[in-house]
């Protein structure tokens, strides 16, 4: 079942994976950042051309200093073009999981979240308070929000809920199917399938996809169920 759950997730979710960058955006010092700019006012057209395109290819921490120069530029062809590189940025960085950096051990749970809500702006709602007081030790820097929920599964046993219906903030509780099968990171969502464990009247069991957003504009239902699949269990 497993091998089953893990392909259709590699159907789901193989156009959005595709379509994102095979590496990370990088950025450059400030004099390499000025004299591209300075490019875009070159007399060969492919200059130009390079020179936007090495300042798209920019992480998000260079967005402050293109958004200060693009201040300071008065011909339109150099504004319009950095302009564009500005946008393809922000647009890669809307679609990027929220990293989180975090080091604790032995900490309750509750502290845990606490840190981790702060850094991407969400909410968490424990649906037991007796869980708050779990241990967890977790040690990360600039980790995807999903790794570390799911690091935080794996030591607690207390993940999202699937279909909380709270579009507030997302729901933990014990024994949550949350990192117990297997997942694949898209942009801003990790989605998960996991089977029902009754079989149906037909032969076929109900496999639900869910997701988990790590930003609180796409929470939605929290961690929720987005498509159910049936398909006849694997026989030996």
């Amino acid at each position: 079942m497993k091998h089953i759950l893990a392909n259709l997730l590699l159907l789901l979710c193989c156009e959005a994976v595709s379509a994102a960058p095979t590496t990370l955006p990088g950025t450059r010092p400030a004099g390499e950042i000025a004299a591209l700019i300075s490019r875009l006012s070159s007399d060969h057209w492919q200059a130009r051309q390079d020179a936007q395109a090495q300042l798209s290819a920019l992480g998000a921490e260079s967005l402050d200093a293109l958004k200060g120069a693009l201040r300071g530029l008065g011909d339109e062809e150099p504004r319009i073009r950095l302009e564009a590189a500005i946008r393809r940025i922000e647009a890669r960085v809307a679609r990027q999981p929220t990293k989180i950096t975090i080091h604790l051990r032995n900490a309750p749970l509750k502290d845990a979240l606490d840190l981790i809500a702060r850094q991407a702006d969400v909410s968490f709602e424990l649906h037991a308070p007796s869980v708050a007081d779990r241990k967890v030790t977790l040690n990360a820097d600039q980790q995807p929000f999903h790794s570390v929920m799911r690091e935080i599964a794996r030591q607690t046993d207390v993940g999202p809920l699937p279909a909380t219906h709270n579009e507030e903030a997302i729901v933990m509780a014990q024994a949550s199917v949350f990192g117990r099968y297997p997942g694949v990171q898209s942009g801003l969502f990790y989605v998960t399938a996991h089977p029902r464990r009754q079989v149906n009247a037909d032969g076929t069991r109900t496999v639900r996809f869910s997701h988990l957003c790590s930003r609180r504009e796409c929470i939605g239902n929290g961690f929720q169920n987005i498509l159910n699949s049936r398909r006849k269990p694997r026989v030996g």
